[in-house]
């Protein structure tokens, strides 16, 4: 391609001299060629979310939409010429004023523009289509409309689902307000299903205790909380709910093994108290029995309603002397069936109790650690893999102990997540990180990018934005990295306005750990993330398997296809490096080239 232009004239004003520039863009013309191959990748990508495309141009008043749109729209996939108003005549007509009016407000301003809107396909049925559109100038005067309309049907009647189980819940709610008094009335008994309450069973345990048994490991406690109940009342209704939780009151009412005592602890969770249990095998015997029973199908108005249960079973330890902790025990015991898979029972053993206290201590700590700012970072580098050149770091948090031990992320975050601190920690490991990126900067040591992990709860604080203001730093030199984007599919006002907030400056955005998680393509879609990271479980197979190493590129052509830069983590050979240089992956981090390592070792590792 090649510019110029006269820079001096002679007597006869005519040109002697021109000054000029030839640009390569051979890699423009091969990538045109590229395009072509990926034209089926953006197909299926399209295809997996609902998603037609359209341009419209003003030159010729031509229209075209892609077979994908045309099946949105009901309109005939043969290639024939589409009138101008196609588009028009489709649209619902309550909606078509609004509609046309905010495209033709757009086209006025010449800018890019968003739609709702519902349409009458030709069969008669009705669809709901969200439309994003873009603006083009054309070398020829004229201009061009690029749009992607998603059919967003499904997604509006499951909002409709959730309205009208949102509706049912509130008059539940005036429901229970208006029978509060008559409850209290019943201390000592659940009226929906005529069991014991919470009360009863303290009572229970109080008077057992004065009573001791004829067997030398004494009463026990069986607690019990139904698996997928959540699922009945949102599909079938809370009436059904009601009946789940009456159909299972009856088979505890009905246990025949030995002398026991149901109750209802509350919401969908209930208990056995067993006065004098003969020994641990009967328990088991009895609490299989009730798992088999409950996961029958319940007949609920002609639907089948299925649940299942899990049991925690704790017995009186005769060392601890408080009927309290009965119920405590048995709690442990349930989050341990829970987590095994459901539909399982589990006992009390010591290791629970300690494991419990292990992580209230924790917790305690983790406290004082957020009020004393004790996190540090530990920054591993990121590569460019073509030219092998520091692109970036990646902040790790680290907790270290006063004993010179480093905890790992894995062994605080969880504890740190129950206690709503999460947000808390992130603050405080950003605000480390970017102390430290700026150290770097006024010394010399300049690092491209810095990325930081930011969670959920961090992207719901009202500071958050005003926050990162406070930093003296380029704003586009900042990455935070998504270890979860599912949320992101679902609107979350907060979420959204700091999102648009921190986009506004600069701020890139990376989803991590893609293709393990819950990342899926409409949550990419609906944030625009610049990098995508492929997480390790994908890279270290890359050498032995074809597959494997298929996925992978699929995975980085349908990135780049979006408009993202990606990350591959994990690399550790010279093998996988050179497989990934050659997939067109952009950035990778790993063994292979760095480690983990401190500020002051990434100092002495970086300076030149």
């Amino acid at each position: 391609m090649c510019r110029g232009r006269a820079v001096e004239w002679d007597a006869n004003k005519d040109p002697v001299r021109f000054v000029g520039t030839d640009t390569d863009i051979s890699a423009v013309k091969a990538s045109e060629e590229e395009l072509q191959h990926t034209h089926k990748k953006l197909q299926l990508a399209l295809s997996s979310i609902d998603a037609g495309i359209w341009e419209y141009r003003s030159t010729d008043n031509s229209v075209f939409w892609d077979a994908r749109q045309r099946l949105i729209y009901g309109v005939p996939l043969d290639l024939s010429p589409l009138p101008r108003d196609v588009w028009e005549k489709s649209i619902h007509p309550d909606d078509l004023d609004d509609a046309v009016r905010k495209a033709d407000e757009a086209l006025v301003q010449r800018c890019d523009y968003s739609l709702s809107y519902r349409i009458i396909r030709r069969d008669g049925e009705m669809r709901h289509i969200d439309s994003h559109v873009s603006f083009l100038h054309r070398d020829d005067q004229g201009y061009s409309l690029v749009g992607l309309d998603l059919d967003v049907t499904e997604d509006w009647l499951r909002s409709q689902e959730l309205i009208l189980a949102n509706q049912n819940a509130e008059n539940r709610n005036i429901e229970l307000e208006k029978t509060r008094q008559k409850l209290e009335n019943t201390l000592l008994y659940d009226t929906l299903t005529g069991l014991g309450n919470r009360r009863s069973l303290e009572n229970l345990q109080k008077a057992t205790s004065l009573n001791p048994s004829i067997h030398k490991s004494g009463p026990a406690v069986m607690l019990m909380n139904l698996d997928g109940f959540k699922q009945i009342n949102s599909v079938f209704g809370h009436d059904a709910g009601d009946y789940v939780l009456r159909h299972t009151a009856d088979i505890l009412k009905n246990v025949n093994h030995f002398d026991t005592f149901p109750v209802r602890t509350g919401g969908d969770e209930f208990a056995l108290f067993l006065p004098d249990p003969p020994d641990d095998n009967a328990i088991l015997e009895l609490a299989t029995d009730l798992i088999a029973q409950v996961s029958q199908p319940v007949n609920y108005q002609g639907f089948k309603c299925r649940v299942g249960i899990s049991i925690g079973v704790a017995r009186t330890d005769p060392d601890v002397g408080d009927s309290s902790q009965l119920l405590r025990d048995a709690d442990l015991a349930l989050n341990k069936a829970k987590s095994t898979g459901r539909k399982r029972v589990a006992f009390c053993e010591p290791a629970l109790r300690n494991e419990a206290a292990r992580v209230k201590g924790l917790g305690d700590e983790l406290l004082i650690a957020v009020e004393r700012r004790e996190f540090t970072c530990a920054y591993q580098a990121q590569f460019d893999m073509q030219t092998g050149e520091l692109s970036g770091i990646e902040a790790l948090a680290r907790w270290p102990r006063r004993d010179g031990f480093i905890r790992q992320p894995s062994a605080f975050l969880p504890v740190a997540e129950v206690m709503d601190l999460i947000a808390l920690v992130d603050k405080i490991i950003l605000e480390k990180a970017v102390a430290d990126f700026q150290s770097w900067n006024k010394t010399g040591l300049k690092v491209p990018k810095l990325s930081v992990n930011i969670s959920k709860s961090r992207l719901r604080d009202g500071n958050l934005i005003n926050d990162i203001k406070s930093f003296d730093i380029d704003y586009t030199t900042l990455c935070l990295e998504l270890l979860e984007s599912s949320f992101l599919e679902e609107y979350d006002p907060y979420i959204s306005n700091n999102l648009e907030g921190l986009k506004s400056l600069g701020i890139e955005f990376e989803v991590d750990d893609f293709g393990t998680g819950h990342a899926s393509i409409l949550s990419l879609v609906r944030l625009e993330p610049n990098r995508l990271k492929i997480d390790r479980a994908f890279i270290e197979p890359i050498q032995q398997s074809q597959q494997q190493a298929q996925l992978v590129k699929s995975i980085i052509e349908i990135g780049h296809l979006l408009g993202m830069k990606i990350i591959a983590e994990g690399v550790e050979t010279t093998d996988q490096y050179d497989i990934l240089r050659g997939m067109g992956c952009d950035y990778c981090q790993g063994y292979l080239l760095a480690r983990p390592m401190s500020f002051a070792e990434f100092t002495r590792k970086f300076t030149v």
